[in-house]
């Protein structure tokens, strides 16, 4: 009885040393992940893509379920001009987490460099009709609106947005941008004041409300409105940012549309997404657009100029990935993004 009772005993505490240990080791593998992402970061914001790779490919390794450490891979590799590896590498993020906004622009972007415009609008398209409860994918739908000129559909995908998400600071912030720059500046002002009070620190709304107030400000060619995945690149860790990754920074996953440019930009916790504008506000660049079929006119293409080259994205800075109202935070232009 008694050996018997020694030997429940030992084979209890060979059970529990167990767990311990493999709790141990999946902790241990988490934060060389977030080590290996950040130091990939560092890479790529130094245009050392190749070490940046191989960093991000180690946080990968390390924690192969995060799917912002596969977009930031899948960045790097379009850096690289590996377009076709940077292609899959987005779909295996999106396959990870098929919510992943700053995955789907990604890959909608590098479509559209590519001329593949009909394609980028179907992915998002598809987005949006399978988890119309998601503002994200409303949001991507209103940033390829916005490519094609049709500012009225913009409007009903911005608004479609608030519905799934009433008090999301970038829905309220890029209608209230539209608003604006449709010469609505009652409406705009409102719009942008609802954002503020679901996100206090947006300074690039603030800005905007100040441009309103003040109609002779020079400052609104520079406070532009970004959206993560519209201001696209890669995605890194720490949760103490998770705050500013919803405002802050431009080069969040969900920043407002960049209307002078169509460049991406590094997803932080957060990315993400850009947009050009139709009609530019007094003292912003209008920027050339791709050719875009106006989603919802199928078969209908708005020839708008020459495709446009979007510029390679950068890496996402967050960690263990977002949550349903926070995005991911990179780091480029001054504007507001849409998380």
């Amino acid at each position: 009885m008694h050996s018997t009772r020694i030997k429940f005993l030992f084979i209890s505490n060979l059970v529990i040393s167990f767990s311990l240990g493999t709790l141990t080791l999946s902790g241990c593998n988490s934060m060389h992940g977030v080590a290996s992402n950040e130091m990939g970061n560092g890479y790529y914001q130094r245009g050392d893509y190749a070490n940046a790779r191989a960093a991000f490919s180690r946080a990968i390794a390390d924690n192969p379920g995060n799917p912002d450490y596969v977009h930031n891979l899948a960045v790097t590799m379009q850096k690289e001009g590996d377009l076709a590896g940077a292609e899959q590498t987005y779909k295996n993020a999106l396959m990870i987490d098929p919510s992943h906004q700053p995955s789907h622009h990604g890959l909608a972007e590098l479509m559209i460099s590519q001329g593949r415009q009909q394609e980028a609008i179907q992915h998002v398209t598809s987005w949006r009709d399978t988890q119309p409860y998601i503002a994200e994918s409303h949001l991507e739908m209103a940033w390829l609106q916005q490519q094609s000129g049709d500012l009225s559909g913009a409007e009903q995908s911005l608004k479609a947005a608030s519905n799934a998400d009433p008090n999301h600071p970038k829905v309220l912030a890029h209608l209230g941008q539209l608003y604006q720059q449709t010469g609505r500046s009652e409406e705009a002002l409102a719009m942008y004041q609802q954002s503020m009070h679901s996100e206090w620190y947006q300074p690039q709304v603030q800005a905007r409300i100040a441009s309103i107030k003040k109609p002779y400000s020079t400052s609104t060619g520079t406070n532009r409105i970004a959206a993560k995945g519209w201001s696209h690149g890669p995605l890194g860790n720490g949760s103490r940012f998770r705050y500013q990754s919803r405002t802050a920074q431009a080069s969040n996953a969900y920043p407002l549309p960049t209307y002078s440019s169509m460049t991406s930009g590094t997803v932080a916790m957060t990315s993400p997404s850009h947009m050009s504008q139709a009609q530019a506000l007094p003292g912003e660049t209008m920027a050339l657009q791709p050719v875009l079929v106006a989603p919802g006119i199928a078969g209908q293409p708005v020839q708008l100029g020459p495709p446009t080259v979007a510029n390679s994205p950068e890496p996402v800075n967050v960690d263990p990935a977002h949550f349903p109202t926070a995005p991911s935070t990179a780091g480029t232009p001054p504007v507001v993004q849409p998380y």
